[in-house]
């Protein structure tokens, strides 16, 4: 491991600094805050769409409360299932499975021919629910210096409050014009955007490092950031966090 890091700050030296670092870097936080944003809409906008979805397919009260909760099973789901898949496949790759899921389960839910299609459409959208709360903020914390890691992550958490406000403002404002499958579908614009950005985005230096190699890390993390000092104080924070892992904690 000591050799390891010898060359992983070697090649440091020899980085070539990106002029884009911190762009790059507010960019991940934005699309990390559009997660957070169809977060709280996909939960927030049964709200308003429920009264119609009750008088599209006649449902029961049992039914509503069915439909309306749906979404919660699944988050679970997720959020417990994508834990497993971050440390085995990285945190980018599975930012990019949620929004995947985001996408499908928005457009599934607003194509459901009936009840029963809707409450598993919603149990599949909420695996992207949960595993959004989970995998995003970590992400985000992972590429972000410790200077603006709290910021940054903030800035998921005011998305959800956003995300649920514009939910409740299109069910106020839409639903006579739309109809409430364009109302859910609508969901699916945003997550694709962010499944596009993904490619472009570097993947946690800190996932990197413990499972590519410290050398590997640098080069993620010398897109982010603006500075050879950080990258090198940073890599020898991470290498010692590495050290104390035992083989088995490994993704």
């Amino acid at each position: 491991m000591k050799t390891e890091k010898k060359h992983a700050l070697d090649a440091v030296k020899n980085l070539e600094m990106s002029p884009n670092a911190n762009r790059v870097l507010w960019a991940a936080a934005f699309v990390s805050a559009i997660c957070g944003g169809l977060y709280g809409y996909d939960t927030g906008i049964i709200s308003g769409a429920l009264l119609l979805i009750t008088q599209d397919f006649h449902l029961t009260a049992g039914q509503e409360e069915t439909v309306t909760s749906a979404i919660l099973v699944g988050a679970v789901l997720g959020a417990m299932g994508i834990s497993w898949f971050s440390e085995k496949f990285g945190r980018r790759l599975s930012v990019m499975l949620v929004t995947a899921v985001f996408v499908v389960g928005a457009l599934a839910c607003g194509q459901a021919p009936d009840v029963t299609t809707l409450v598993v459409a919603r149990v599949f959208l909420g695996l992207a629910v949960g595993g959004a709360t989970q995998v995003v903020p970590t992400y985000i914390s992972e590429l972000a210096p410790a200077a603006k890691r709290g910021n940054l992550v903030t800035l998921f958490n005011v998305a959800i409050g956003i995300g649920i406000f514009l939910a409740n403002l299109v069910g106020f404002a839409m639903r006579d014009a739309w109809g409430w499958r364009p109302m859910v579908m609508i969901a699916a614009g945003p997550a694709a955007f962010v499944f596009v950005c993904m490619f472009f985005l570097p993947k946690s230096p800190r996932w990197t490092a413990e499972n590519e190699g410290l050398k590997s890390a640098v080069e993620q993390l010398g897109r982010v950031r603006s500075s050879r000092k950080a990258i090198q104080r940073e890599i020898t924070e991470i290498h010692e966090s590495v050290l104390g892992m035992e083989e088995d904690e490994r993704g």
